[in-house]
């Protein structure tokens, strides 16, 4: 909105009348209702914490020493890696508008699970496996799976 209201005033500066040029200049822009409303009440753009953990960076070290050990004798384009993970298309924001802290809430369970798979040098590189719950979901519609470069495959 404040952008809007600067090409406006731009606009009107171009036109050279005086006595509105004197006047366009003096012209302060304040934060706006908004900024007052949530100062006012004491909102503010806070993150939901819910469920949270974190490796220690011990057991990393010691994860990457052991994984060396084991792929010591091959070479990287014949070392895969699949990793996994899950598109949650209902979940809820992760920010709020609000007063005080929020308690963490029960996460939504649809998703959707996106398996990524690459050799270690990048010289192969499969397309993406899509695995859902329904054999022909119908967000897909008359398009077929691998029209998008994707597998699909139903649990």
């Amino acid at each position: 909105m404040r952008v809007k209201a600067k090409q406006i005033r731009d606009q009107m500066l171009a036109r050279n009348d005086h006595d509105e040029h004197s006047q366009l200049l003096r012209l302060k822009f304040s934060n706006g209702w908004l900024y007052r409303f949530k100062t006012r009440f004491g909102l503010k753009s806070r993150r939901v914490y819910g469920e949270a953990f974190f490796a220690s960076e011990r057991f990393v070290d010691e994860g990457r020493r052991n994984l060396l050990t084991i792929t010591a004798g091959y070479d990287k384009r014949d070392i895969y890696n699949l990793d996994e993970t899950a598109y949650f298309y209902c979940a809820t924001p992760s920010k709020a508008v609000c007063t005080k802290s929020m308690p963490g809430r029960k996460k939504v369970k649809k998703w959707i699970t996106v398996a990524v798979t690459s050799n270690a040098d990048g010289s192969s590189k499969w397309p993406l496996l899509l695995i859902g719950t329904a054999k022909k979901p119908r967000c897909f519609g008359p398009t077929t799976v691998s029209d998008m470069g994707v597998v699909y495959a139903a649990s």
